[in-house]
């Protein structure tokens, strides 16, 4: 009986819930999968197109070369001197990664459905030109109606090229599209659900013109890179004032059959452009440039020139010499810059002058200003999502910095960094302290536009004092005086009497410079390689008070601050400005006596002197992970100014000061302090003005 109930109900489930996993196996199998394990991947560039479709790109020059068949071969021969006048008449191209008729191209697959692998298939994997059967050399063998086995078959690319072109020799241009899979039905004309098209893209080169360096007017459409220069950097050069022919986006043109090297006056058929510069460079001037030489190929993008134009691993003091040739998607290399090419505007030249407008350079060593002497953190803090203070800051975020770019990519890179910083801060009591007060601010400013009054429930025991307020009385008990509450606000918020504590310490942040920074070992200035004549840093202080008796007054501060410019470096040697950049810090750390004239609880303003020591830390990092040059300085400060009380000022913030943050006083504080630099060869010796804000606890 129980178990017939249980039949039924499992039909019952069966019919009701058809896509239930777990109450019907049978469906939960869903379609067979035919799956890609590898294929041939050589091809010099491959570009995947969701999750079933590649677009390969192959080539192939007059150039001929061989190989074993299961790798490219190499045409480019590295005896081939670039400036070579008789190059000039020959159309020379080359492709360092070539196919050839007899190269391999594999593809290995395998399915779930034992279906796919009956018995007696002579091609148990086959390619499609549409519906016309593209036999594979050979077929890896297999055993029937096994599901999940790895099958390989195999093309050879004079197959591939004389379906595509009707050139068996892959002398001819193409784009279409491979479609491999299991055969269905062993018919040779479809293949299974869970094909894989590769969209081949083959370019032939028979010949090609030579770069028409400079750019000139009477270029071809079809010519691609046209023009640079080259800069020195350290142990590096740049190629500098970048052209190109972009009439037809890059496009490669047709040199299939043209007899001589001329221009192209078409795209070639595959469809392929331009996509890289190849850089060959050696020491000494153009005539020590081969095909042998070392060589980067740097990408191009349309809209800006070379992604990365360095060359480097360069040997300072040495000459550099510079040829360049357009790379397709393919990997054939045409359109080579020849320094005696008669249609270069201006002439190409190995001289290393001027500096920066011809084809060689001398790298140097690059200096900066230093020689080497040797809503995550908010919610953390606050412990609750949906704390006031929070709500607050989310509002901001929503109503405010959302409703700009600059906005929405500050809140992207924040997402991005703070929840390392949040998940210390929520597990340590110390600086949720630091990270609420510092945000204090924040939130008291945003509270008028971005705060919410929380609308709370009226307890029991306070209803009938409401009522008797309304009935027209004047002036009641409250059942919460005898606790301390002193006011009650329109909002409905309670106001309590709060005792201050001693103060036991405090924290401070403010905004500093240094007054001037004069390296006495550096050629340069300060203002000649960075963007500003100072150095501003945020400084974080805290405030310690040892002195039983003078509680108030005397305490002792320590504080850290950190500062960043950015600036260009030079060149020694030739004076010239480089183009290796440098990011500086300064990292000040100091000790300071510190005295407050205190004397009543009443008074707003009060005056302050100090005195201290420290050290001025300097790192200047290069922005190509270059060695970072270290150097700093003690230093001596005087400094007297003012603080004034914000408690003092407004009374009533105490209440919440002291119930929501444990603070005793908020102070706004302004000092002129005078630095004295004890290094002779690091001077910043001057004064400045600082303003901040300290906070009593």
């Amino acid at each position: 009986m129980v178990a017939s109930r249980i039949i039924i109900l499992y039909f019952l489930y069966w019919v009701l819930f058809p896509g239930f996993i777990f109450l019907n196996p049978l469906r939960s199998l869903g379609q067979a999968e035919q799956k890609l394990i590898s294929f041939s991947n050589y091809f010099n560039r491959v570009v995947q197109v969701g999750n079933t479709t590649y677009n390969v790109y192959a080539g192939n020059t007059a150039n001929t070369c061989s190989g074993d068949g299961n790798s490219p071969c190499n045409s480019c021969n590295p005896s081939v001197q670039l400036s070579n006048p008789s190059l000039l008449t020959t159309g020379f191209v080359c492709n360092s990664n070539q196919f050839y008729p007899s190269l391999k191209f594999a593809v290995t697959m395998a399915s779930s459905d034992a279906n796919a692998y009956p018995a007696g298939c002579t091609y148990l994997l086959i390619g499609l030109n549409g519906n016309t059967l593209v036999s594979p050399t050979s077929v890896s063998s297999y055993t029937p109606n096994t599901p999940k086995q790895n099958v390989t078959a195999t093309w050879t690319w004079s197959t591939i090229c004389q379906a595509f072109s009707g050139n068996q020799n892959c002398k001819k241009s193409f784009k279409n599209t491979l479609r491999v899979g299991f055969n269905a039905n062993c018919g040779n004309t479809n293949v299974l659900n869970g094909y894989v098209d590769f969209i081949i893209h083959f370019r032939y080169v028979n010949n090609s013109p030579f770069m028409s360096f400079g750019c000139p007017g009477t270029m071809g459409p079809y010519e691609g890179f046209c023009d640079y220069t080259v800069f020195p950097g350290d142990g590096k050069i740049y190629l500098s004032n970048q052209g190109a022919n972009l009439a037809n986006n890059l496009a490669a043109g047709d040199q299939q059959t043209n007899a001589l090297p001329v221009q192209a006056t078409s795209a070639d058929p595959s469809g392929i452009k331009y996509y890289a510069v190849r850089a060959f460079y050696d020491q000494g001037g153009f005539n020590n440039v081969t095909l042998g030489s070392p060589y980067v190929d740097l990408e191009i993008d349309p809209n800006s020139g070379l992604r990365s134009p360095r060359i480097t691993g360069l040997i300072n003091g040495q000459v550099y010499s510079v040829i360049v040739a357009n790379k397709d998607e393919a990997g054939n290399l045409e359109l080579f810059a020849h320094p005696q090419n008669p249609s270069n505007n201006p002439a190409m030249s190995d001289s290393v002058t001027p500096v920066g407008e011809t084809q060689a350079a001398i790298p140097e060593v690059v200096r900066g200003l230093i020689e080497d002497e040797r809503c995550f953190i908010a919610t953390a803090a606050f412990g609750d999502a949906n704390d006031p203070q929070v709500k607050i800051l989310r509002n901001f975020r929503d109503h405010f910095l959302l409703k700009y770019s600059w906005g929405r990519s500050f809140v992207e890179w924040y997402y991005k960094v703070s929840p390392t910083f949040a998940q210390q801060i929520k597990n340590n009591h110390f600086l949720r302290m630091v990270t609420r007060t510092l945000l204090w601010p924040v939130t008291m400013l945003l509270r008028p536009l971005y705060g919410q009054t929380p609308n709370w429930p009226a307890p029991e025991e306070f209803k009938k004092a409401h009522q008797e307020i309304q009935s027209g009385k004047d002036e009641i008990d409250h059942p919460l005086e005898k606790q301390g509450l002193v006011r009650i606000n329109r909002d409905g918020s309670y106001d309590y009497a709060v005792a201050l504590d001693t103060r036991q310490s405090s924290l401070s942040f403010s905004f500093e410079r240094i007054p001037k920074l004069d390296i006495k070992s550096s050629p340069v200035t300060f203002p000649s390689l960075y963007s500003s004549s100072t150095m501003s840093f945020i400084a974080f202080s805290f405030e310690w008070l040892p002195f039983d008796r003078l509680k108030k007054q005397l305490s002792v501060r320590w504080s850290l601050g950190i500062g960043q410019d950015y600036g260009s470096g030079y060149m020694p040697q030739s004076g010239l400005t480089a183009e290796e950049g440098f990011n500086l810090l300064v990292v000040p750390l100091n000790a300071r006596l510190f005295y407050k004239w205190d004397f009543w609880d009443r008074q707003i303003i009060v005056p302050t002197i100090g005195t201290g020591i420290g050290y001025l830390g300097l790192f200047e990092i290069r922005d190509d992970s270059a060695k970072t040059n270290l150097a700093g300085a003690f230093f001596t400060d005087l400094s007297g100014g003012i603080q004034i009380s914000v408690r003092r000022i407004n009374p009533r913030a105490t209440l919440s000061l002291k119930r929501d943050y444990g603070i005793n006083d908020f102070w706004i504080f302004g000092e002129l302090r005078q630095f004295y630099s004890l290094k002779n060869s690091i001077d910043f010796t001057g004064n400045q003005f600082v303003g901040g804000l300290t906070i009593d606890f």
